[in-house]
């Protein structure tokens, strides 16, 4: 099964343990015929993460905001839309209308009791 594979090596590379290069190193010929596979969910994943290189390698994106995205692909694995950046800050263009945000939203008072992961993001 290919879909774990590329789990491990994503969250190697996000966890420091291996660079974006051995990262691309490794995706792009596991993954070079994966469209002719019967598994959506596998397919998904894999057109995700290709998006994503494709917009770093043409500099839309630095590398912090790149992983931002990769780590939303395995937090959420949801079908992501369209990604869309704003002064550095990542958000995800949702295909419902999108809810009023309030002020202590806003403020981050509102904090996860146990969060998965934290991730600080900073405008370079």
């Amino acid at each position: 099964m290919l879909e774990p594979q590329i789990r491990k090596n994503l969250w190697n590379y996000l966890l420091g343990k291996s660079s974006l290069d051995e990262f691309k190193e490794w995706f792009i010929p596991a993954s070079w015929d994966v469209e002719k596979s019967d598994d959506e969910k596998l397919i998904e994943l894999v057109s995700q993460i290709k998006l994503r290189l494709a917009e770093y390698s043409s500099e839309a994106w630095s590398e912090p905001e790149l992983k931002g995205q990769l780590i939303q692909l395995l937090v959420n694995p949801v079908k992501m839309p369209r990604v869309q950046f704003y002064d550095g800050i990542s958000s995800v263009m949702q295909q419902a209308p999108a809810a009023p945000t309030s002020n202590e939203e806003l403020s981050g008072k509102n904090k996860v009791e146990n969060p998965l992961m934290e991730i600080e993001y900073s405008h370079v």
